[in-house]
């Protein structure tokens, strides 16, 4: 049993007991009529997973009031285990330990997940906000679009929105700690540097005349 590690190269994977016989203890089962040593090897599960593997808890997004989003990966053995849920502000007790889940919320929740596979840790966040339907749910939708990377973040920050342009719908840009206390702000732009920031979550609020759009993000290094 172990946990290995491939470099590349490989072709095929065996399994089994390759010690000497001399420092290799055996029984004989039916001495009598099977005088002959021999093992069995009962595998009951195998998984391969890239020891670097990105974590991924799924795409900020708005969804209808009653409707369901699935977070995260499918669920699978080997990935599960590798995988602990929080949901924001409680970082402190994981909600799960899965690849990824259902969930039908009432009000804006952000999920952290942490990956950890073969000493690689890896973070991501997601951030989902159900709203009703009405005329403006397609500009909600654009909103939902704007992308926070990398998440986690260390020396710097980065934003983008597809198919529109950032200045053009925001002026300010403010960073919140964990404790709603305001950490800088500034003037909008599509880089910002996070060296200064410790570690831990933050919120970052893009305000402007289309109005007020947050985002979560972590700092890690």
């Amino acid at each position: 049993q172990g946990q290995f590690v491939a470099d590349g190269t490989e072709k095929y994977a065996f399994v089994g007991n390759f010690r000497h016989d001399s420092i290799t203890n055996s029984q004989l089962s039916n001495p009598t009529h099977l005088p002959a040593n021999f093992s069995d090897y009962l595998i009951d599960d195998v998984s391969l997973i890239e020891s670097d593997l990105y974590a991924f808890a799924g795409n900020d997004t708005m969804i209808f009031v009653g409707d369901s989003i699935f977070l995260g990966r499918q669920p699978d053995i080997g990935i599960n285990e590798a995988c602990l849920w929080y949901k924001l502000p409680n970082m402190t007790i994981p909600i799960d330990t899965i690849a990824g889940f259902w969930i039908k919320p009432t009000s804006t929740e952000t999920y952290i997940v942490k990956q950890e596979i073969c000493g690689n840790v890896k973070w991501d966040t997601v951030i989902v906000k159900p709203v009703l339907y009405t005329g403006n749910s397609l500009f909600d939708f654009a909103h939902s679009d704007i992308r926070v990377f990398p998440n986690p973040a260390d020396r710097f920050l980065e934003l983008k929105i597809s198919g529109l342009d950032l200045k053009t719908h925001f002026d300010k840009i403010s960073i919140y700690n964990s404790l709603g206390q305001i950490v800088t702000t500034e003037e909008v732009k599509t880089k910002i540097g996070t060296e200064s920031l410790p570690e831990g979550v933050y919120l970052l609020e893009l305000r402007g005349n289309s109005g007020t759009v947050s985002k979560r993000f972590v700092i890690a290094r």
